[in-house]
C-alpha cells in the first residue's frame, strides 16, 4: 500500500497526500448511463482502495464539512451535512491534481456553494472558483503572507479589491456573519463587521477594505456603523467618551441614537441599509472580476 494511504484522520494531509488519495479515488471504472430524461450520467464503480482513500479524505475534512453545515438556516444541520458530503465526494472525483492549486484551497468555497444551492437561497456569498484559484495562487506564491500577497496581487492579474474581497470571503465562516443579512430581518451583533476587526497581522490589508467599504455608504450611515460597532477612530472615541461609554463597546440602536442625536428608527433603517449596500458591493467585487 502507498505510504500516502497510511495516514490517519488525526494527521494533516499535505498537498502530495491529497493528490495521492484523490488519484486513487479517481482510478476506478466509470460507466456512462443514459437516464430516462435522456441526460447522460457518469456512474463510478467502487474499489476497496478507492473507498479507503475517500474515507481518509472525508475524515481529514470532516471538520470543514461540519463547520459549513452548522451555518444552514433553511434546512436542518443533518440534511445540510448529507448534501455537503455528496458535494465533497463530487469535488474529489472532479479535482484536477495537475493544477497548481491544491484541493484543500478550493473545497471550502465549493462547500459554501453547495449549501447555498441546497437551501435554495443566494444569501451566502460564494467566491467564484476562478477567483478562488487565482487568490490561492497569489497566497501560495507569497508563502501565505497576507500583506505580501496583497502587495503582489496585481502582478498575478488580480485586482487588489478583488483580492481583499476573496481573502475575507474565504477567511470567515459566512459572509452573512461578516456583513449581516441582506433582508435586514435580524438584529445581529458585532459579528456583522467581524471581518473589519481582524487579527493584528492583517490590519494593513483590512484597512484598505474598510476604507473602500465605507465609501459605499453615506456619511451618516458610516457614523452609525462606527458608533454601533465601536470603531477605534478619534471621532467615534470622542462621541463615546462624551456619553460615558468605553471605546470598543457594541451599542444598541437606541444607544447609537442617544450618542449621535439621530432618531432611533433612522439609526435602525440606515444601519440595515448600509450593511446591505456593503454586502452588495462585496459580492460585486468578486463576481464582476470572475
Amino acid at each position: 500500500m502507498s505510504k500516502h494511504l497510511s495516514i490517519t484522520a488525526t494527521q494533516s494531509l499535505s498537498v502530495d497526500d491529497q493528490n495521492a488519495l484523490i488519484a486513487v479515488v479517481q482510478d476506478v471504472p466509470v460507466e456512462h448511463v443514459v437516464m430516462e430524461d435522456g441526460a447522460e450520467r457518469m456512474v463510478f464503480k467502487n474499489t476497496t482502495a478507492a473507498d479507503v482513500a475517500m474515507d481518509t479524505l472525508l475524515s481529514a475534512f470532516i471538520k470543514v464539512i461540519e463547520k459549513v453545515a452548522s451555518r444552514a438556516t433553511v434546512i436542518d444541520r443533518e440534511d445540510a451535512q448529507s448534501e455537503l458530503v455528496l458535494a465533497f465526494v463530487e469535488a474529489v472525483r472532479t479535482h484536477d491534481t495537475t493544477r497548481d492549486v491544491p484541493f484543500s484551497a478550493t473545497i471550502s468555497a465549493k462547500l459554501w456553494g453547495a449549501l447555498s444551492v441546497a437551501q435554495g437561497t443566494s444569501d451566502l456569498i460564494v467566491v467564484p472558483e476562478t477567483i478562488a484559484l487565482r487568490y490561492w495562487r497569489v497566497m501560495h506564491g507569497a508563502n501565505m503572507d497576507v500583506q505580501l500577497a496583497y502587495e503582489s496581487c496585481r502582478a498575478h492579474n488580480l485586482a487588489p479589491l478583488t483580492f481583499l474581497a476573496a481573502h475575507h470571503a474565504l477567511s470567515v465562516e459566512s459572509l452573512d456573519v461578516a456583513v449581516g443579512s441582506p433582508n435586514g430581518d435580524h438584529d445581529y451583533g458585532r459579528e456583522e463587521l467581524s471581518f473589519l476587526t481582524a487579527s493584528p497581522e492583517e490590519q494593513v490589508v483590512n484597512a484598505d477594505l474598510v476604507r473602500w467599504l465605507f465609501t459605499q455608504v453615506t456619511e451618516r450611515q458610516e457614523t452609525i456603523l462606527r458608533v454601533r460597532y465601536g470603531f477605534s477612530d478619534l471621532a467615534t472615541e470622542s462621541l463615546l467618551v462624551a456619553h460615558g461609554l468605553h471605546l470598543g463597546s457594541v451599542l444598541s440602536d437606541l444607544q447609537v441614537a442617544e450618542v449621535t442625536g439621530i432618531g432611533a428608527k433612522t439609526v435602525d433603517r440606515d444601519r440595515r441599509a448600509a450593511l446591505k449596500t456593503m454586502r452588495a458591493a462585496y459580492i460585486a467585487a468578486l463576481t464582476d472580476a470572475a
